[in-house]
């Protein structure tokens, strides 16, 4: 575990150090707080969206998916990829380190990196609890479905990383798994005629979920998923360093 965290931190220190890592963190922010501030908007006319703000915030609008899907794959296109390209991976994998250490911590550093992309936005409930009295488990569930649909994502875009010597490639690469990963269930669930190609399709889309986490009802499935797809791209992000390092 030591090389994994050491790996971690070296990675984790040039997301800070560096200019994208704040203009991503820049953005984000801006963006996130823009959709914020129209969601409330809405909430405050006749004819107000169902649901809460929150619910609608973390998850339940396409905004939301358009950041993830565009910032993702910021994060984590360098993280294979310019290793490749600058030729430091040869020593990475002659360092006394296993490839699966290699890939725990650098995975361990951008989930870490996503994960504080989302913290200063829980200044936006404590905004809204001055105004009125909130429910604290809806909205700790909808920060636990950010927590699991941003764990595989993260694997995702680092196995594709592991493929390409390029930033670019690796980004757009992610980016195409990613809007396959999200959209094929949402818009085949309801034309899929076998009853198992429906259930399945059910079980692996991201979008039905976030309304019940919004409400505070947790579903084991989604967690289950996101937990064994995360492992799972992991796997295939090592094997591809062990396959590179056997070449």
């Amino acid at each position: 575990m030591s090389n994994v965290w050491q790996i971690c931190r070296r990675e984790l220190k040039s997301y800070f150090v560096s200019p994208r890592g704040y203009l991503v963190l820049a953005a984000f922010l801006l963006l996130q707080g823009i959709v914020f501030y129209l969601i409330v908007q809405a909430f405050s006319r006749e004819g107000a969206p169902v649901g809460s703000i929150m619910q609608i915030f973390l998850g339940r609008n396409i905004f939301f998916w358009i950041f993830v899907l565009l910032i993702l794959p910021v994060i984590t296109m360098g993280l294979i990829a310019e290793e490749r390209r600058s030729g430091t991976v040869e020593l990475l994998l002659t360092a006394p380190v296993t490839e699966a250490q290699v890939i725990g911590g650098k995975y361990l550093a951008a989930y870490l990196y996503y994960v504080s992309l989302w913290v200063p936005t829980l200044l936006y409930p404590l905004l809204l609890s001055s105004y009125a009295k909130l429910d604290p488990w809806p909205i700790a569930a909808g920060y636990l479905y950010l927590l699991c649909i941003g764990a595989p994502f993260v694997a995702l875009g680092l196995w594709a990383s592991s493929l390409s010597r390029s930033q670019i490639v690796a980004a757009m690469l992610t980016f195409a798994l990613m809007f396959l990963f999200f959209i094929i269930p949402v818009f085949l669930e309801e034309q899929a005629r076998a009853e198992w190609l429906r259930n399945g399709l059910v079980y692996i889309n991201l979008w039905n979920p976030a309304g019940d986490f919004g409400k505070g009802i947790v579903d084991s499935r989604l967690i289950v998923y996101c937990l064994t797809s995360t492992l799972f791209l992991l796997f295939l992000s090592a094997r591809s360093l062990e396959i590179r390092k056997a070449a």
